[in-house]
């Protein structure tokens, strides 16, 4: 038998510890472009927040999170959502609303694929909106949200 193998699944399960939803420093660590999901993909840091994660014991900060932004795919124009404006519109529109709040200059689609090839954006510090969420089915825990991201100024 393996050493220091022995191990109970009941016994020793923990579920993670997440963030309490707030407002958090981070920073950027990488920005993809995710193709196959039009969007982009920011990976972010906590750092220089003074709070606990929700164990009351694990700091806020070293904690990795996901902020992705939608990007208007062909065939949007085509659907309109509940509001009457089309896919493509509503996503334009909630782009703008991000860049404007991350105080990102880039406004076409070829400037914002050169930043993310560039990785332009790597190192530039945001307040994000955290919630927490209920387990759901694809989540087993407890888990964080991204809701948006401000510029620092």
């Amino acid at each position: 038998m393996v050493e220091n193998a022995d191990f109970n699944l009941d016994e020793d399960y923990a579920a993670p510890s997440v963030l309490h939803a707030g407002n958090y420093t981070v920073n950027v660590t990488n920005v993809l472009f995710d193709e196959e999901k039009m969007s982009l993909v920011f990976h972010l840091v906590t750092q220089g927040n003074e709070s606990l994660r929700t164990d009351g014991e694990t700091p806020a900060d070293g904690m990795t999170l996901f902020y992705r932004i939608w990007l208007p795919r062909p065939g949007d124009e085509n659907v309109i959502g509940s509001n009457g404006l089309s896919k493509w519109q509503n996503k334009i529109n909630m782009l703008k609303r991000a860049f404007d709040n991350m105080d990102l200059e880039q406004r076409t689609f070829s400037d914002i694929i050169e930043a993310v090839d560039n990785q332009d954006w790597v190192g530039k510090e945001f307040t994000a909106r955290v919630e927490l969420k209920a387990p759901d089915e694809y989540n087993p825990d407890m888990y964080n949200d991204v809701r948006s991201l401000k510029a620092i100024s």
